[in-house]
């Protein structure tokens, strides 16, 4: 209900409840797997660069991946790499770019911290049927795909009144 007692629209209670869904999940996370050192932004990049990184990974394919601003992740990234969790290197395709891969450091955060962040997870989704997990995802990447029409047009309409 909006303050004026009318019923919000279905679309708008629908990114209300993502935001609200999304704020909760970070709060669980920090509350419960997270620390000080590695957040759940660190912790997340950490994992991208376990299972997509073979080799080390460009910045903009870490970005590609997470739910951040490209500020954010410069930020976590000079973080992760002063703590030691993580390297930068020259890539070996285009030596104009840096890539950055885990260190032991990283691979055994990873190592600690993942079976407690599943757990977590399970916990979250254990009342979601395998059916009603699949229709949840599908809604999501449908609106996520949503999102990025409307940015790529907004930017398109920004660059084109320039």
């Amino acid at each position: 209900m909006r303050s004026d007692g009318r019923a919000i629209p279905g679309g708008e209670r629908v990114v209300l409840e993502v935001i609200r869904t999304a704020e909760l999940l970070a709060r669980v996370g920090q509350g419960c797997v997270f620390n000080q050192s590695l957040s759940q932004s660190k912790f997340n990049i950490l994992l991208i660069l376990k299972y997509y990184g073979d080799g080390g990974m460009a910045q903009k394919d870490i970005l590609a991946r997470m739910v951040s601003t490209k500020g954010n992740l410069s930020t976590h990234i000079k973080s992760l790499a002063a703590d030691g969790y993580v390297r930068k290197g020259t890539s070996t395709v285009d030596r104009r770019h840096d890539v950055l891969s885990l260190t032991r450091k990283g691979a055994r955060a990873i190592e600690q911290m993942e079976p407690e962040y599943m757990r977590h997870i399970q916990s979250l989704t254990s009342g979601l049927s395998t059916k009603g997990a699949a229709r949840v995802n599908r809604e999501l990447e449908a609106l996520q795909e949503r999102c990025r029409q409307l940015l790529n047009e907004t930017e398109s309409t920004t660059e084109i009144s320039l």
